[in-house]
C-alpha cells in the first residue's frame, strides 16, 4: 500500500510541473555580425518549465553573409536568475543549425551560447537585451571561419 501511495504521489508531483509551465512568444531586432554588421531579426517561442528554467526555439535572420542570405534555427535551454520583480538575468546554451546560400545552400550545426537581461514591464510582458553566439556559419571544411553573433532587443509575451 505504501508503494502504491508513493507512486501516486510521485505521479501527481510530476504532473504539477507541466501545469505550472508558462508558454511565451517573442520577436526582436538587433545587430548581427558575420563578415559584416547587418540588421537582424528574431522570432522565438518557448516554455518556462520552472521559474528558473525554460526551453526556447528560435529563428534568427542575420541579414546576410558575403551578399547571400544567412539565418539560423536554434533550440536552447534558458536559465533565469530573478534579480527583483522588475529584472532578471539569463543565460542560454543549446544547438543551432546555421544556414547560408554562399556557394550553394549549406548548413552547419554548432553550439549556441548567450546571455542577457530582461525587464519585466508588465504582467506577462518583458523587454530583453541579449547577446548570442551561433558559432561558425560554415563547416570547418569550407576554409571560411566566420562566426555569427547577434546583439538584440526582444519583446516577449507570456500566456
Amino acid at each position: 500500500m505504501k508503494k502504491l501511495l508513493l507512486a501516486m504521489t510521485m505521479s501527481v508531483a510530476l504532473l504539477a510541473v507541466p501545469l505550472s509551465a508558462q508558454a511565451y512568444v517573442g520577436a526582436g531586432v538587433g545587430l548581427a555580425t558575420t563578415d559584416q554588421e547587418n540588421t537582424s531579426y528574431k522570432l522565438f517561442l518557448g516554455i518556462q518549465i520552472l521559474p528558473v528554467l525554460g526551453v526556447e526555439l528560435a529563428y534568427n535572420n542575420f541579414g546576410g553573409f558575403r551578399g547571400k542570405d544567412a539565418d539560423a534555427v536554434s533550440l536552447a535551454a534558458v536559465g533565469t536568475l530573478p534579480l527583483s520583480d522588475a529584472f532578471d538575468i539569463f543565460g542560454k546554451i543549446g544547438t543551432t543549425e546555421n544556414y547560408t546560400k554562399f556557394g550553394g545552400s549549406t548548413s552547419n550545426r554548432e553550439l549556441l551560447t548567450g546571455f542577457g537581461v530582461a525587464f519585466n514591464a508588465a504582467s506577462g510582458v518583458s523587454l530583453r537585451i541579449e547577446y548570442e553566439n551561433f558559432g561558425r556559419l560554415l563547416d570547418a571544411s569550407s576554409g571560411i571561419d566566420t562566426i555569427a553573433t547577434n546583439w538584440g532587443v526582444n519583446l516577449r509575451s507570456s500566456f
